[in-house]
């Protein structure tokens, strides 16, 4: 009984020790963004956002579980596009299950988790992908819609850099910077795209 009550301390002590423990952040080498509005002031729904990291040899690890129930799972994605009319925006990504009973966060590969809402039943973030393979390939993907939801962040017409950051409930935030350094595209206020950049960052 002693030591089944000692085990027990111990766990308690363990979990008390990890939910007290201050999340972190962490840079990840940022391959593109693109944000589109292809009829600016008069459809929306045409709104598009897509954004990808891509780091090898990543020293970064993935902390945090987004497919646990309820108050403890979930994320938070956050997209920025900055320039002459800056925006940004915030998007609660929960766990939970679609009408067709499949749960919104899933766990892919060894190392990695997957959030998708195709329909848009809890907003305009589609997809969102989170990974470290074996061989230390780290990567981050999201993919905004304007027909699942409604879309605020616009090209900045014109824009200068972008930032993406993925908070895991409980653990820790992924930052991907797309800066000046990288290959920046602006077509007026219908598009900005950044490509390739060398530098990682958070938000300031």
């Amino acid at each position: 009984m002693k030591a089944i009550l000692s085990s027990l301390l111990a766990a308690c002590v363990l979990v008390t020790a990890a939910g007290s423990a201050s999340a972190a952040d962490q840079t990840i080498q940022g391959k593109s963004i693109t944000v589109k509005d292809p009829q600016p002031g008069v459809d929306p729904t045409a709104r598009l956002i897509s954004a990808s990291a891509h780091e090898i040899q990543s020293p970064e690890t993935i902390v945090g579980n987004p497919t646990l129930p309820g108050s403890a799972g979930g994320a938070i994605l956050q997209l920025i596009a900055n320039g002459t009319n800056p925006t940004s925006q915030i998007f609660n990504l929960p766990q939970g299950n679609s009408i067709n009973g499949k749960p919104f966060w899933v766990a892919v590969g060894a190392t990695g988790f997957r959030y998708k809402d195709a329909k848009g039943e809890q907003g305009p973030v589609k997809l969102v992908t989170i990974k470290r393979t074996p061989g230390s390939i780290f990567s981050v993907k999201a993919t905004v819609s304007g027909k699942n939801g409604l879309v605020t962040v616009l090209p900045p017409n014109l824009g200068t850099d972008a930032y993406l950051t993925l908070s895991i409930t409980g653990g820790d935030r992924y930052c991907v910077k797309f800066g000046a350094d990288g290959k920046v595209s602006n077509t007026g206020p219908k598009a900005f795209k950044v490509t390739k950049p060398e530098l990682e960052g958070c938000p300031p």
